[in-house]
């Protein structure tokens, strides 16, 4: 038979307060050991020997064993010692005779919870005994699942503080790292809180002064100029979008109400973003396509401009003037200016700006007939040049445009 522990069979629904297993051989030790304790409202159970003792314990619940000293097939000892082993968390009483010292002191060793003295008091102290163990037993299971649920709720709270303390640090990495800026303050403007990388290109020196407000920080004393007149809004509840100018540098902010728990604006959330760079950009591309635009008005050629990647065309407004096209007929697109070039130099013409750009070339001239609108053709001379990107690939040719119409005409009644 093997020697292995097995599970405490449950407790069904419904049971009486308390159940015993009564393992003895003797019958009349029996008998007077389950009037005792029915009495007090025990389901008791009897076995004569270790083999039925075991079956009766695998399949049933029980609260506390009891075992005489004498079994049909074993002694006391021996079933007190399987038992233990099979079923540690069961309580055991061992029962001894009058004179069995040594019998009690061998079953405390074999794994008995307590003995009790076979006397003429037995049935009066057995019920006794059996419901002080069962109310320790249950003392003991009430207090192991308390520690149990306390140290798993130990347990879930330290792994939630460490999950925490993990995203906390991820952020303030994330945010230490990130060209941002991050701040809050309290109602009266003062500054609570300022991280984000964006810092380490400005001169923070004061950030480590206690107390200080955004006019401090910015220098100011004005309400109504910024960033202050968009925290008061911010305070009003509103929320605000602006950019603004500090230490040379430009920044699409953001700041919106902070709110308590219970939804009361106690301060101001706001975060900044650097747009120096594109600031710049912007204002560079812009400054570049106003000076096209001048360009274009300072001389009476047709400019144009030419994106090879989308077929897009622009020409300025010496278009209209030079061929008579409005500007609401004109298609910007290559496409159709190649379909108003007249039809014995289209090939010609096409095949030339096709060559220089496949061809890797920069300068481009051609003088072609060009369809007005009125149906005449009109005699230019244009000239392109090819731009290229990084890569060497061709992306835009910018030209302008010469009509040479009157010229022409004059050379050839020279020359008639």
């Amino acid at each position: 038979m093997a020697q292995t522990t097995r599970p405490e069979v449950p407790r069904p629904s419904g049971a009486p307060p308390f159940a015993v297993l009564v393992i003895d051989g003797n019958e009349e030790h029996q008998i007077l050991s389950v009037a005792a304790l029915t009495r007090r409202g025990g389901l008791v159970r009897t076995a004569a020997s270790g083999r039925q003792a075991l079956q009766l314990a695998m399949g049933q619940h029980f609260d506390v064993l009891v075992i005489g000293s004498k079994l049909r097939d074993s002694t006391g000892v021996e079933v007190l010692q399987l038992l233990a082993e099979r079923f540690p968390a069961i309580p055991k009483i061992f029962v001894v005779p009058p004179d069995g010292e040594e019998a009690a002191l061998q079953a405390l060793k074999s794994g008995a919870t307590s003995y009790i003295v076979k006397t003429p008091r037995y049935t009066e102290l057995l019920p006794a005994i059996v419901l002080e163990i069962v109310a320790e037993s249950k003392a003991r299971k009430q207090l192991a699942q308390s520690e149990q649920t306390q140290a798993k709720a130990v347990t879930e709270k330290r792994s939630a503080e460490e999950r925490l303390s993990q995203s906390e640090n991820r952020l303030r990495l994330i945010l230490q790292q990130a060209p941002v800026l991050l701040w809050s303050t309290d109602g009266d403007l003062h500054v609570t809180s300022a991280m984000g990388g964006g810092f380490r290109t400005l001169d923070t020196s004061r950030s480590q002064e206690r107390g200080l407000t955004l006019f401090d920080y910015f220098s100011v004393r004005d309400e109504d100029v910024e960033p202050i007149a968009s925290h008061r809004r911010a305070l009003g509840g509103e929320r605000v979008a602006t950019q603004i100018e500090w230490q040379g540098r430009t920044y699409d902010v953001h700041i919106e109400p902070l709110r308590s728990s219970e939804g009361a604006i106690i301060g101001t959330l706001g975060v900044a973003f650097d747009v120096s760079e594109r600031t710049r950009t912007e204002e560079t591309l812009r400054r570049s396509e106003e000076r096209f635009q001048l360009l274009g008005r300072a001389t009476s050629d047709v400019v144009w401009d030419w994106d090879l990647q989308t077929d897009g065309l622009w020409a300025n407004e010496n278009f209209s003037k030079v061929f008579g096209y409005p500007a609401e007929e004109i298609e910007p697109t290559g496409a159709w200016w190649t379909d108003h070039l007249h039809p014995e130099d289209r090939e010609r013409v096409v095949t030339s700006i096709d060559e220089v750009v496949r061809g890797g070339g920069s300068v481009w001239t051609s003088e072609y007939r060009f369809r007005r609108r009125d149906g005449t053709h009109a005699t230019v001379v244009d000239r392109g040049y090819v731009l290229h990107d990084s890569a060497g690939h061709p992306i835009r040719v910018i030209g302008s445009a010469m009509d040479v119409t009157k010229r022409r005409k004059t050379v050839a009644i020279q020359s008639a």
